[in-house]
C-alpha cells in the first residue's frame, strides 16, 4: 500500500490486488503436511479473492446473509492452513464476523466463549476433533464443514462484492478473538474494520527523517510465519500485513507442532526472507549452533515476540543473522517500530524505538524500568487500534516494561511485563525476568519462575529439560549442579531479591509450567499450579535449624552472644567479618539479611520473639547482645531500648555538626550579602522533586512569577524523564513538559560542591536566592546511624547559603515526627518552635534524624547569620484542587481499603473519644502552595530583618474534622463500589478492637503473615496491623500550636476541611488502581 493511500475495508483491498496484480502472491504452503521436500504451493491473490468468494457464496447458501445488527458470529476450528484467511474473509462478505478460539482450551472455556457471544455455528475442516464433539454434546450448535483448501483455490467462484461503504461498515464486527485466560475463563474481544483500518495505517507510516522502521524490513518480501492464524498476533501478521503491507505468508504444516527443528527444515526447503517466532523457540535455536548456522544461511533476519529473549542468547543469534524485537497486543495490535539509520542491530538488537505518531510516553514504574503507556490525541488516534476498542480511555496502560538504552534515550528494550514485578512483604521489588533468563541459558533448564509475593525472601521454581521426581538426595544434588549459575543470577540481582539454596523448588514431570501459544511461561497460572509446594517449602526453611544446630550459647556471658550474633552475621551476608562494634546496616547488611539473621539467632541462641525490628535498633552485635540479654532475663522487652542511651545518642550527633558548624563560622569569607530585588526574579534550589509533595513544589515554583529559573536538585539519573513520568502517573494537571528555565541535576548533597562542576557550583553560587529542601531518605525501620548523609546534606545546603552571593533563605520540610513524642503527652500543646529536649522526637531513626535537622539549621541560622524556616508537615493527604491521587501505600488508605475487604470501618482512629477533631489532614498541593508562600516570605523577611532565629510553621488543615464526621460518605463510596462489583455491599461501623479482632482473624499469627499468601490480595492493611495496633490505643490526640502558620500563611486560611467530595474523589481513584494494592 502506498504511503500516501487511505487503507481500503480488508475484503475491497483483496479485490482490488486481485483485479489489478492477479498473479502476485499471497502465500505459500507445504504440498505434502508430512514432507517439505516435496515443495511448496503458491496462492496468488486471485485465488485468494476466489477462494473468499467460494467461502461467502457457500456461507449463503447454507444459513443466508448475516446483515444484522450487531454482526452475528460464526466460529472455525480447523488445522492452522489458509482456510482459516478464506473463512475470515469470507463471512465478513457474508455479513459475519468469524469467532477464532485456541483448539487449546477447556471444555467450560469454549462453552463459556460461545455463549458470551450468543454463537450458534461452527465451521470445521475434515472430520471433527475430540474438541468439537465435546462441544456438540454440551451445547447445540448448526455444524459447516468447509471445502478443502485445492478445491476453494482452484474451484472458480462469481464475484462476491462486500456490500457495505467503508463509513457504514467501520462499528461492524469483523473478527474475535480472546483473552489467554491464564487467571481462569478467557473473555472474548471483538474487533471491527476501524480496529483493521488503524492497524493497516500504521503498517504505512513512513519513519521520520533519520529513521527507518522495522516494518519496511517485513514488508514487500516473504515472511515464515509460526504463529496460529487462531492468535491476534496470527491476524495481524499473516492477514492485515500480508495484505496491507504485501508480505507473503509462508505457512509450515499444520502437522508438525511448532519448534526450532521444524523452523530449520521448513526455511531450508522455500525460500524466504524473515521468520516471525518466539523468544522459546530462539532459546533453542541458540543452544544449537549448526541449527543456528542452518537458519542463518537461508533467512536474511529474524523477528520475535512475546516476551524477552536472554541477551547472551540473543547476542548469539545476532552474529549470525539480523535479530529484531516486535511488539504488540490484542488490545494495541502491532506498534510501528523505528530505528536511527546508523543504528546497530547486531550490537543492540534488543532495543527499539516508536514512531511518534502512536503516541508513546513512558512512565516509570521503579528507579530503571518504565511502563509503554498510549496517550489519544486528534494526531495520533488514527493510528492507535487501541482506543477504537476502548473509545472511553484517553490513556492506555499496556502493561509492558522497557529499559532506556544508555546512550540513545530513544531506544527500549522489552525488560518485562508489569505483572512480572515480584513484591516482597516489606515493600521492596524486584523485576526477576533477567534472573529468570540467566537461569534458562543453563543447558539442563527448560524454564524458571521467581516466586516471592508477599514474602520476605525470594524462590525460584525451575523446570527441568529432563523432568523426574526427585528424593531429597537427588534434589540436593540437583542444586549443587545449578549452583554456579544461580550465584552468577544472584550476582546481577539486588541484594533483596537473591535466592537461597534453600529457596528452589523443582516442577515436576505431571505438573509442567503452563506457557501461552507463542511459548512463553504464564506466570501466575503456573505459580498457582505450586501454590501449596512454595507454601510447604517457606515452613520448612522458617522452621528448619540452620546447618550448626549443635551450637550453644551461654546466654549469661555477653562474649558468647556477641560471638553468636557475628557467626550469624557471615551466615546472613556474603561479608566475612563482622567486629562487635561494626554497624550492620552501615556494613550493607539489607532487609532480607537482616531476616535471616533473626532466624540463625533464634536457633542458635533460643529466642523465640526476636524480630528484625530488634536489629534496626541495636544494630551493632554488641548492642544487639545486650539487648537479647535483658529480654531473656525478663528485665524488659526486645523492642525497648534505653531512652538514655538515645539521648545520648542525639547528643553526639548533635555535638559533632555543631563543631563543623563553629569551624565554618570561625574561617569562611564573608559573603557579601547583596540586596536582591524581587524584580529581579529569583533563582531557586529545590531539591528531591521526583517525590509526591516534590512534584507539587515544583509545580507551584513554576507558577510563581517571582521565579525565574528553578533549579531540581535529584540524586538519581535521568531525573528530567522521571519526573515527567510520575507527574504523568499521579496528576494530569502536574506538568509534564518543562521550559528552559527548569534544570534538572544530579547531586550529591554529601559533597561540599553537591558533587558538580565547579563552573556549575559557582553558577549556582552567584545566582541562587531561595532553597526548598525537601529530600530525605523515608524509612522507619532504620537507626539514626542510617540518616548521617541526610544531616551531611542540611550541613552542607547551611555551608552554600553562608558563602553564596545572595546569602538564599532555606526552607526545610521537617515532620510532626520531629516532636511526637511530646505530642503524645497528656494536655501538652507542641510549641512552634526548635525544642532543645532531646526526648520529644518520635522514638524512630526517622523522626529523630528529622529532630536533629531542625536542631542544626537553628545553630547554623544563629552561627552564619542565614535566613531559614522549618515546615514541621503533618499527615498529607491528595491534592483537592486537582484529580491527584492520595498515595495508597500511606496508613489511612490502606485503612480504609482493608475496610472494604473487611466489610467493617472503626469507628474511631485512637482511644480518645470519638468526639475529638482528629482530622487535619492537609491536601499535598495546597502544602505545596504553603511552601512557596513561605519561602518568598522568608526572603523578604531576611532582607529587613537581621534576627537570625528560625521560625517553625506547623502545617495542617487548620479547619479540622473528624473521623467520625466524615465516616458516612466512607461508608456509602465503599457500599456502592463493592455493589457494582457484585459484592456484598454493606459495611459496618464497629469499635477498634472489633476491627483490628477482624483483622488478626485473618493473620492469625506471625506465621501466617510470612507464609501466607498474596497479604496485598487478602487485605492491604495487614502490613500496618502493629502500626494500627498502636495508633488505636493512643489516648491523647497530638494539640499543635498554629500561630506562626496562620498568622504567616494565607493560603492556609483557603484551606476547606476535608469534604465528602474529597473522600470518595479518592477512594473511586484508588478502586480504580485496585482495592488490593
Amino acid at each position: 500500500m502506498a504511503h500516501h493511500e487511505e487503507p481500503k475495508l480488508l475484503p475491497n483491498a483483496i479485490d482490488q490486488i486481485a483485479a489489478e496484480e492477479p498473479e502476485s502472491l499471497y502465500g505459500k504452503y507445504p504440498s505434502d503436511p508430512t514432507n517439505y521436500t516435496a515443495g511448496f504451493i503458491n496462492v496468488t491473490f486471485a485465488q485468494l479473492a476466489n477462494a473468499t468468494n467460494g467461502v461467502a457464496w457457500w456461507l449463503e447458501n447454507e444459513i443466508g446473509c448475516g446483515d444484522e445488527d450487531p454482526t452475528p458470529t460464526i466460529a472455525y476450528i480447523g488445522p492452522n492452513d489458509f482456510r482459516y484467511v478464506f473463512a475470515f474473509v469470507g463471512a465478513i462478505k457474508a455479513g459475519y464476523k468469524l469467532f477464532l478460539p485456541s483448539p487449546r482450551n477447556s471444555l467450560a472455556a469454549h462453552l463459556a466463549l460461545l455463549e458470551s457471544l450468543d454463537c450458534t455455528r461452527i465451521i470445521v475442516a475434515g472430520p471433527t476433533s475430540p474438541t468439537v464433539d465435546d462441544v456438540l454434546k454440551e451445547r447445540p450448535m448448526r455444524l459447516l464443514e468447509i471445502a478443502s483448501m485445492e478445491h476453494l483455490i482452484n474451484y472458480p467462484s462469481e464475484p462476491y462484492p462486500y456490500p457495505k461503504a467503508p463509513n457504514k461498515a467501520m462499528r461492524d464486527g469483523a473478527f474475535v478473538c480472546h483473552t489467554s485466560g491464564t487467571t481462569g475463563i478467557p473473555k472474548h474481544c471483538i474487533y471491527n474494520h476501524e480496529f483493521i483500518i488503524r492497524s493497516a495505517r500504521t503498517l504505512s507510516l513512513p519513519p521520520p527523517e533519520g529513521y527507518t522502521s522495522l516494518m519496511s524490513k517485513l514488508g514487500s518480501n516473504t515472511q515464515v510465519l509460526v504463529l496460529p492464524f487462531f492468535h491476534p498476533a496470527g491476524v495481524q501478521l499473516g492477514i492485515i500485513n500480508a495484505i496491507y503491507n504485501r508480505s507473503i505468508v509462508v505457512i509450515p504444516s499444520w502437522t508438525t507442532p511448532p519448534s526450532t527443528d521444524g523452523l530449520t527444515t521448513l526455511v531450508q526447503n522455500v525460500q524466504a526472507d524473515w521468520a516471525m517466532t518466539t523468544p522459546f523457540t530462539l532459546e533453542a535455536l541458540a543452544k544449537d549452533a549448526a541449527l543456528l548456522d542452518r537458519v542463518a544461511s537461508r533467512l536474511t533476519m529474524l523477528v520475535f515476540a512475546g516476551g524477552a529473549l536472554p541477551k547472551a542468547l540473543g547476542d548469539v543469534i545476532a552474529k549470525k543473522i539480523r535479530l529484531a524485537s516486535f511488539l504488540g497486543s490484542s488490545e494495541t495490535a502491532g506498534l510501528p517500530i523505528i530505528y536511527p539509520q546508523d543504528f546497530d542491530l547486531s550490537k543492540d538488537w534488543e532495543y527499539m524505538g516508536f514512531h511518534p505518531k502512536v503516541g508513546v510516553v513512558h512512565h516509570a514504574r521503579t528507579e530503571d524500568m518504565f511502563e509503554l503507556v498510549l496517550e489519544k490525541s486528534t494526531s495520533t488516534e488514527p493510528y492507535q487500534p487501541v482506543f477504537d476498542r476502548f473509545p472511553e480511555l484517553e490513556t492506555f496502560p499496556t502493561g509492558d516494561l522497557f529499559r532506556r538504552h544508555p546512550f540513545n534515550q530513544d531506544m527500549w528494550a522489552h525488560a518485562s511485563r508489569a505483572d512480572d514485578i515480584v513484591v516482597f512483604l516489606n515493600g521492596e521489588k524486584t523485576n526477576p525476568v533477567s534472573f529468570e533468563n540467566h537461569l534458562s541459558q543453563h543447558p539442563d533448564i527448560e524454564g524458571a519462575i521467581v516466586f516471592g509475593d508477599q514474602r520476605f525472601e525470594a524462590g525460584v521454581l525451575i523446570e527441568l529439560r529432563i523432568g523426574s521426581t526427585l528424593s531429597s538426595e537427588q534434589r540436593d544434588e540437583r542444586v549443587r549442579n545449578l549452583w554456579p549459575t544461580i550465584e552468577e543470577a544472584n550476582q546481577d540481582t539486588p541484594k533483596h531479591a537473591r535466592v537461597a539454596a534453600s529457596h528452589i523448588l523443582f516442577a515436576t514431570p505431571d505438573v509442567s509450567l503452563l506457557r501461552t501459544p507463542k511459548g512463553t511461561i504464564m506466570r501466575k497460572a503456573s505459580i498457582g499450579r505450586y501454590a501449596q509446594a512454595i507454601d510447604d517449602l517457606y515452613q520448612i526453611v522458617e522452621s528448619a535449624p540452620p546447618a550448626d544446630t549443635g551450637r550453644k550459647v551461654n546466654i549469661d556471658d555477653l562474649e558468647a552472644v556477641v560471638v553468636a550474633i557475628q557467626l550469624a552475621c557471615k551466615e546472613s551476608t556474603t561479608l566475612r567479618e563482622f567486629g562487635r562494634e561494626d554497624n550492620l546496616l552501615s556494613r550493607g547488611m539489607d532487609s532480607l539479611q537482616v531476616l535471616r539473621l533473626c532466624r540463625n539467632l533464634r536457633f542458635s541462641i533460643g529466642i523465640d520473639n526476636l524480630k528484625p525490628t530488634t536489629v534496626y535498633s541495636n544494630p551493632t552485635p554488641i548492642t544487639l547482645a545486650k539487648a537479647i540479654q535483658i529480654a531473656v532475663r525478663g528485665q524488659g522487652s526486645l523492642e525497648e531500648e534505653s531512652k538514655d542511651d538515645r539521648k545520648l545518642q542525639l547528643k553526639e550527633t548533635l555535638a559533632l555538626f555543631t563543631r563543623r558548624i563553629d569551624q565554618l563560622a570561625g574561617n569562611r569569607p564573608q559573603a557579601p550579602g547583596k540586596k536582591h530585588r524581587t524584580g529581579d526574579g529569583h533563582s531557586c534550589i529545590v531539591t528531591g522533586t521526583t517525590g509526591s509533595i516534590g512534584s507539587y513544589i515544583l509545580h507551584s515554583l513554576m507558577k510563581d512569577k517571582n521565579i525565574t529559573t528553578i533549579y531540581c536538585l535529584n540524586r538519581g539519573p535521568d531525573s528530567a524523564t522521571r519526573q515527567r513520568n510520575h507527574n504523568a502517573e499521579v496528576d494530569h494537571q502536574l506538568p509534564t513538559t518543562f521550559p528552559e528555565t527548569v534544570h534538572f541535576l544530579q547531586v550529591d548533597l554529601t559533597h561540599v560542591t553537591f558533587n558538580l562542576s565547579q563552573e556549575l557550583f559557582e553558577q549556582l553560587s552567584s545566582s541562587v536566592t531561595l532553597i526548598v529542601h525537601n529530600a530525605w531518605s523515608v524509612d522507619f525501620n532504620v537507626p539514626l546511624s542510617l540518616f548521617t548523609e541526610n544531616l551531611v546534606g542540611v550541613e552542607n545546603l547551611c555551608k552554600f547559603s553562608a558563602q553564596s552571593l545572595h546569602r538564599p533563605a532555606i526552607v526545610f520540610l521537617s515532620s510532626i515526627s520531629a516532636v511526637m513524642d511530646l505530642a503524645l503527652r497528656q494536655d501538652q500543646v507542641v510549641p512552634e518552635g526548635v525544642l532543645d529536649d532531646l526526648s520529644v522526637p518520635a522514638a524512630v531513626g526517622y523522626g529523630e534524624s528529622k529532630y536533629l535537622a531542625e536542631r542544626i539549621l537553628a545553630y547554623a541560622a544563629e552561627k552564619l547569620e542565614i535566613p531559614i524556616a522549618v515546615a514541621r508537615i503533618g499527615q498529607v493527604c491528595g491534592a483537592t484542587h486537582s484529580p491527584g491521587k492520595w498515595n495508597p501505600s500511606e496508613w489511612i488508605p490502606r485503612l480504609i481499603k482493608g475496610s472494604a475487604s473487611l466489610g467493617a470501618l472503626p469507628d474511631s482512629l485512637g482511644d480518645y473519644g470519638a468526639d475529638v477533631k482528629d482530622v487535619d489532614w492537609i491536601p499535598v498541593d495546597m502544602v505545596a502552595d504553603a511552601i512557596v508562600e513561605l519561602l518568598l516570605k522568608k526572603w523578604v523577611a531576611s532582607r529587613h530583618e537581621q534576627h537570625t532565629d528560625v521560625r517553625v510553621y506547623h502545617l495542617l488543615n487548620l479547619q479540622r474534622t473528624s473521623w467520625a464526621e466524615i465516616l458516612p460518605v466512607v461508608v456509602n463510596t465503599l457500599s456502592s463500589l463493592k455493589s457494582q462489583d457484585g459484592n456484598k455491599a454493606s459495611v459496618d461501623v464497629v469499635s477498634c478492637q472489633e476491627w483490628l479482632k477482624s483483622l488478626r482473624s485473618l493473620a492469625n499469627d506471625i506465621d501466617a503473615i510470612h507464609h501466607g499468601n498474596d497479604l496485598t490480595d487478602v487485605n492491604p492493611a495487614l502490613r500496618l496491623i502493629d502500626f494500627y495496633e498502636d495508633k488505636f490505643a493512643e489516648k491523647v490526640f497530638p494539640q499543635w500550636g498554629t500561630e506562626n502558620a496562620a498568622s504567616t500563611i494565607t493560603i492556609l486560611q483557603q484551606v476547606g476541611s476535608i469534604s465528602d467530595g474529597d473522600m470518595e474523589k479518592w477512594i473511586r481513584l484508588w478502586w480504580q488502581d485496585g482495592v488490593g494494592s
